[in-house]
């Protein structure tokens, strides 16, 4: 069964977090569990920021910080990690947790120019603002990842083939908190997308979940992901973690 109203909106206004469960009706362990997913992936965003920063691959050393580029242009972030440009959703989430400026300038990705003019403290946003948002994002973040490969299980007649559907409230807690996270950091799609794809993670991903005591299959996962542009280019710190997390299983 589907719940009636959507993810983040379940999110924001469930208290207890015992429904965290990313559209799965599950126990109520699995939604603490989920929960403890994002305040693991809230860790690795660093401390709140209040007004929109520059973003920046983390130093390598003897090695200046290289700037995240978005079609040659530069990437700016607040809050918890959120990239800009919002949504009018994500404009909404702020309205509603009492932002006084305006927030639909938070809608344009910004140019150099347009981040000066954040900057001013009138579009500085608060922790409770900031979380609020993460939330948001983070579960709909969630939501696209069991979504797009849902759809990545279909077979040229649109049946989806259930040896190819990842049963996500049946994997580990730790391979949740993976990949909850590098879909929060690198985008929903990343199991699946065409440009710099992690090749072999999603087959050995299913292989694991055919057979959980498979340490070749977590090998393997940890392998695609040493091997990709995430942990040599981008966030070899935060990427070293979560292979870690997934060796903990098998050590």
């Amino acid at each position: 069964a589907e719940l009636a109203q959507p993810i983040s909106d379940m999110i924001l206004n469930d208290p207890l977090n015992e429904q965290f469960t990313f559209g799965d009706f599950t126990d109520g362990r699995r939604g603490v569990e989920n929960l403890q997913a994002f305040d693991r992936t809230q860790r690795f965003e660093g401390e709140f920021t209040p007004k929109i920063r520059q973003e920046f691959f983390e130093k390598k050393k003897g090695e200046r910080r290289k700037p995240v580029m978005t079609n040659g242009k530069p990437v700016y972030h607040i809050g918890y990690g959120i990239r800009l440009p919002l949504n009018k959703k994500e404009v909404q989430v702020l309205r509603s947790n009492g932002f006084k400026g305006n927030p639909n300038e938070f809608l344009k990705a910004p140019t150099r120019a347009h981040a000066k003019k954040l900057q001013g403290d009138k579009y500085s946003i608060t922790e409770n603002q900031a979380e609020a948002l993460m939330k948001h994002r983070y579960a709909n973040h969630i939501r696209d990842l069991i979504k797009s490969n849902q759809e990545f299980a279909k077979d040229k007649d649109g049946k989806i083939d259930q040896t190819k559907v990842i049963n996500w409230s049946g994997l580990p807690r730790q391979v949740r908190e993976v990949l909850f996270d590098m879909a929060y950091n690198i985008g929903p799609k990343f199991l699946t997308r065409k440009q710099d794809p992690f090749k072999n993670l999603r087959n050995s991903i299913l292989r694991f979940q055919a057979n959980p005591n498979s340490r070749k299959a977590v090998e393997d996962m940890v392998v695609d992901i040493r091997e990709s542009k995430y942990y040599r280019e981008q966030v070899g710190n935060r990427a070293s973690a979560n292979m870690q997390t997934l060796l903990d299983l098998i050590n």
